[in-house]
């Protein structure tokens, strides 16, 4: 439950925040208004879902599911990443959590229009073999296998 608060007051904290979630929820329930607010918004949110989410590890302590959609901030905030009630800043594509030790990755399902360029649109790609994201995905292989020399195998590229 603590990593769900903390995925609400990470969308509704942006600059500054109280510097715990408890005070930050004790700020949030003095405001009725705000909460009522959310409780309808809530409602009609639930109202128009489309499709069914199952939870990622129902046993796990992060609180996300399979098939939904979330911000960065929440996700980061339902890792646990970071010590303060606003999780820090996450620009790149993937984001390596040493405490967790996973690397997340986010992307942008449609990129046919708004704030992206022709170059940008198509350019996703998986990540360089040689690359620290691209060792960490794949630990069946050394490094000197992603890069692709067979000599430390005795063999043949496997991935051929």
């Amino acid at each position: 439950q603590q990593r769900y608060a903390r995925m609400l007051l990470a969308s509704m904290y942006h600059r500054e925040a109280p510097p715990t979630a408890n005070e930050a929820m004790s700020e949030l329930w003095r405001h009725r208004k705000v909460c009522a607010e959310l409780v309808e918004l809530v409602d009609v949110l639930r109202r128009d879902i489309t499709h069914a989410t199952v939870p990622l590890d129902p046993d796990g302590p992060v609180p996300l599911e399979v098939h939904a959609r979330y911000t960065r901030r929440e996700i980061r905030a339902a890792f646990g990443d970071g010590g303060s009630l606003i999780p820090p800043r996450w620009d790149s594509g993937v984001k390596w959590l040493a405490d967790s030790k996973i690397d997340l990755f986010a992307f942008t399902l449609d990129k046919s229009s708004g704030g992206f360029s022709p170059t940008t649109r198509y350019r996703d790609s998986q990540s360089a073999a040689t690359s620290s994201t691209g060792n960490r995905s794949r630990p069946h292989h050394s490094p000197a296998q992603a890069a692709g020399d067979t000599s430390t195998t005795g063999g043949s590229d496997p991935r051929s």
